[in-house]
């Protein structure tokens, strides 16, 4: 009996070290699983840190790419300008004939172009008579600006007269030609006959000589 006692002890006890040795061994392979486990996660958090810096690096160079484009589109403007500016200036132009009254009496440059105002002509007189003596009158015709981009110079009711860029009997009194107008600018005319004492609207016509460039 003693016998049977002792080596049923030493089964059970063979047993429970078999079970703790399999424990132990689980344990061992849990552990390792999660230290590998662990490594995966410094991994990917390795991958996704490197990743996130690869992200904000290109935004970073996006953005200064798109800066560079910018500057580079301005400079391209720039330069495109001034050709535009030079291939202007070296225009021959395009000549024109314009007819100005009372009624259309506007000369304007659209924006981009120039206008040279080359010359301005009129009627020699609004009309000849003769005095009691027989002697000739002639009725003598000038043409004055009226404003200049909008701002007047001439005020009929008040008698004040801008520059005269044409009389009929007296070109030393007018200003010299060719006038320019730049981009934009504009300048009015109107058309006087008679003394200067005595100036009455002109409802004749004017020929202009201009070049559009």
């Amino acid at each position: 009996m003693r016998v049977i006692l002792i080596a049923l002890f030493v089964m059970i006890g063979s047993a429970y070290a078999q079970t703790k040795k399999d424990l132990q061994d689980k344990i061992d392979l849990q552990t390792r699983t999660i230290d590998s486990l662990k490594k995966v996660i410094e991994n990917q958090e390795n991958i996704i840190e490197n990743r996130d810096r690869s992200v904000r690096l290109a935004k970073e160079h996006r953005e200064e790419m798109k800066g560079e484009r910018d500057d580079a589109r301005r400079a391209h403007n720039a330069v495109e300008q001034e050709n535009a500016r030079l291939l202007r200036q070296t225009k021959v132009g395009e000549a024109k004939l314009m007819t100005l009254s009372n009624k259309r009496a506007i000369i304007k440059a659209e924006v981009g172009k120039s206008i040279t105002i080359n010359q301005i002509i009129c009627d020699y007189s609004a009309g000849i008579s003769t005095d009691s003596l027989g002697n000739i009158i002639t009725e003598e015709i000038h043409i004055f600006i009226k404003s200049i981009n909008g701002e007047q110079l001439t005020d009929v009711a008040a008698k004040q007269y801008g520059p005269q860029v044409y009389s009929s009997l007296h070109p030393e009194h007018s200003l010299g030609f060719p006038i320019l107008l730049g981009s934009g600018n504009s300048i009015a005319i109107i058309l006087m006959k008679g003394p200067m004492n005595n100036l009455q609207p002109y409802e004749g016509v004017a020929h202009c000589t201009l070049t559009e460039k």
